[in-house]
């Protein structure tokens, strides 16, 4: 497995399991067992990723392609208790799809917080 598609998989939030030196990924296969897969540019491996994890085939391919460009008024923070996602000069129409789309993946959540219209003050960004 090639790094831009490990760094793809980690996007997607799809984990890769370690195995040697090389990383593999879990999947019910053709047959119904669960299967690990280490070679993710053959199209049918996609495919049985892209449908264990609810994924889009077009989706998985963008964020695995070695030249992907992320979107430069889009960031995401991770952290240990809640996640951040960061829209910069968007459009309020824009803002609201993106809104509805983060939303509808929650599973869970405790508190929402929105904030328009501030500068963001990042240690981590140093400015």
């Amino acid at each position: 497995m090639f790094a831009y598609e490990l760094e793809g998989l980690k996007r997607l939030n799809i984990q890769a399991i370690k195995w040697g030196s090389s990383y593999r990924v879990k999947v019910r296969g053709r047959t119904g067992k669960m299967v690990y897969i280490s070679n993710l540019s053959h199209p049918a491996n996609q495919k049985l990723v892209a449908k264990q994890y609810n994924v889009a085939i077009e989706t998985l391919n963008k964020h695995m392609s070695a030249d992907y460009k992320a979107d430069s008024k889009y960031r995401f923070y991770n952290g240990k208790q809640m996640e951040s996602h960061l829209y910069e000069g968007i459009q309020p129409a824009e803002f609201y799809d993106k809104l509805e789309n983060v939303l509808s993946s929650q599973k869970s959540a405790f508190m929402v917080n929105i904030a328009l219209g501030y500068d963001l003050v990042s240690l981590a960004d140093g400015e």
